[in-house]
């Protein structure tokens, strides 16, 4: 008799919904979580050198003769073209930045809210799908490589089940 009453404790702490390691934790969507993470991090990183590169071409166009020598090493020339069309594209740098910097972090934000709340794995999915879009508009995705991660981390969470 004592044997069938430690068979039936042994059973009730396997149970799922029993506490402990052996059937009480949820499972996580591990693979997700690091593609989540790393994804916003390259994101994030290449918003950071859209912003480096923002402000080396502003030195540039406020210093223009620090520049020249080089500028005519590679046979250009500092007119007023070259300076609007350099004016011009410092807003859509600037943008770019903005985005990259955004949107990585609520890339890093989405896969730790992955990680501590499996349960909305589903919409998590959706919002880091719609982030990763987003990521386009800042230096191609964090170089292409961050869009990808992102992407499919942003699936497998929208796919996982517990």
């Amino acid at each position: 008799m004592a044997k069938s009453s430690s068979n039936r404790q042994s059973s009730k702490s396997t149970q799922p919904g029993s506490i402990g390691r052996t059937g009480g934790e949820a499972k996580k969507p591990t693979a997700a979580i690091i593609l989540l993470i790393v994804g916003g991090l390259v994101v994030f990183v290449g918003g950071l050198l859209s912003a480096f590169g923002y402000y080396g071409i502003q030195s540039i166009i406020s210093n223009p003769g620090a520049y020249a020598t080089e500028l005519a090493r590679y046979n250009l020339t500092l007119n007023s073209t070259v300076m609007s069309v350099m004016s011009a594209e410092i807003p859509l740098l600037v943008l770019s930045a903005i985005v990259g910097i955004i949107v990585g972090i609520a890339l890093l934000i989405d896969g730790i809210m992955v990680m501590k709340r499996p349960g909305m794995t589903r919409n998590l999915g959706i919002i880091a799908i719609v982030f990763s879009v987003i990521s386009l508009a800042s230096n191609y995705g964090g170089f292409i490589i961050g869009f990808i991660l992102s992407i499919i981390g942003g699936i497998l969470a929208f796919r996982f089940k517990e």
